[in-house]
């Protein structure tokens, strides 16, 4: 189903976002670039509102995967689009809870470690 069988059901273009979840979830451990670029479509273009419950674990997924690869400067793109996207002075039906939060906070200590190992090698 995922290989692209969808897409010729008539509710494809509101099935798209949940697919490409599935089908970036499904590639995170044997292609991540894919997995990467599939969460990617998925935060860029999360605007109806049954698709806002994807949004945050599709951050989430993202940063992880980024950090993994070392992707420093990509990862912390993402950390900054999801603060600005989810500000923590607000909550909300589909805001992230207090440990995606936390969970964003230690990736983006992560990022900038890094970033200042590299400045001081």
């Amino acid at each position: 189903m995922l290989d692209g069988s969808w897409e010729r059901a008539v509710g494809a273009e509101t099935d798209r976002l949940s697919m490409y979840m599935l089908s970036a979830m499904m590639d995170e451990n044997s292609k991540q670039d894919i997995a990467i670029v599939h969460y990617g479509y998925v935060i860029e273009h999360t605007r109806a509102v049954q698709h806002l419950m994807l949004l945050v674990p599709a951050f989430l997924r993202i940063t992880q995967l980024l950090v993994r690869a070392e992707r420093w400067e990509e990862a912390l793109k993402f950390i900054e689009q999801f603060e600005a996207r989810f500000p923590s002075n607000v909550a909300g039906l589909h805001f992230p809870s207090s440990t995606q939060r936390e969970l964003m906070r230690i990736a983006k200590t992560q990022v900038f470690k890094r970033r200042l190992m590299k400045l001081s090698a």
